[in-house]
């Protein structure tokens, strides 16, 4: 088992250095966050046409609401998804993929939830 000694003292003669002159870690993360932020300069705010064409893309080009019907309208940043989607997963889909999207403030999901009409395979027999 092992056991910890005490740290011993400094001997008389021995220099020490003073708190003010030897900050603690992170005291300077201050400085360092203004000097990170003077090196990247901050990226502008995408136009709403802009962010209205970068929504779309991400949705049509995504597996999950490539084949949906999802309109996107855009203002001030607040994004408003209208149209049909076939299930409740697509359209939270819909919902995540547009707040991906950089730029993009509130997203409004305003989505119908439609199944696909499907074509019925069914044997049919009439009568002769």
């Amino acid at each position: 088992m092992c056991q910890s000694q005490p740290a011993e003292a400094p001997a008389g003669n021995e220099e020490t250095t003073p708190a003010a002159e030897n900050p603690a870690p992170g005291a300077n993360s201050a400085s360092l966050a203004d000097e990170a932020t003077r090196a990247t300069p901050a990226k502008p705010q995408p136009s709403d046409d802009e962010l209205t064409r970068e929504v779309k893309e991400a949705l049509l080009t995504d597996p999950l609401t490539a084949d949906c019907d999802i309109h996107v309208d855009v203002a001030a940043s607040l994004v408003t998804l209208t149209g049909t989607v076939h299930s409740l997963a697509q359209a939270q889909a819909a919902e995540d993929i547009a707040g991906r999207v950089p730029g993009t403030g509130q997203i409004y999901d305003q989505l119908d939830i439609a199944p696909p009409k499907s074509v019925d395979k069914t044997l049919r027999t009439e009568p002769e």
